[in-house]
């Protein structure tokens, strides 16, 4: 079975997996189940590098629901390489993420 759902009840993982029937999660992870998924972290980082080489200064993310790890992730790593460069970054927030 191949999972990709985002809503994937950790509790019906775990009835697949006491069954023996073979399953994988993609691009989702659910505690110890097997799963293949990108370095969503990583991924958000290009897209602040795109931005600041552009020259600009003031952001926002809106990364989505923050039930799929992938957003909240990606928002994540983008944030984390934007909060450096900002030259305001110790005293005001740069970038928010927003959940809509």
């Amino acid at each position: 079975m191949i999972f990709v759902n985002a809503h994937a009840d950790g509790r019906f993982l775990d009835e697949i997996a006491t069954r023996g029937v073979p399953y994988i999660l993609v691009n989702r992870r659910a505690g110890a189940h097997p799963s293949v998924t990108c370095d969503d972290c990583l991924g958000g980082r290009p897209a602040a590098e795109h931005l600041l080489a552009l020259g600009h200064r003031r952001l926002a993310v809106i990364a989505g629901e923050p039930h799929p790890g992938t957003s909240t992730d990606r928002a994540a790593g983008f944030v984390d390489r934007w909060e450096p460069s900002s030259p305001a970054a110790s005293t005001t927030r740069t970038c928010c993420i927003a959940h809509f």
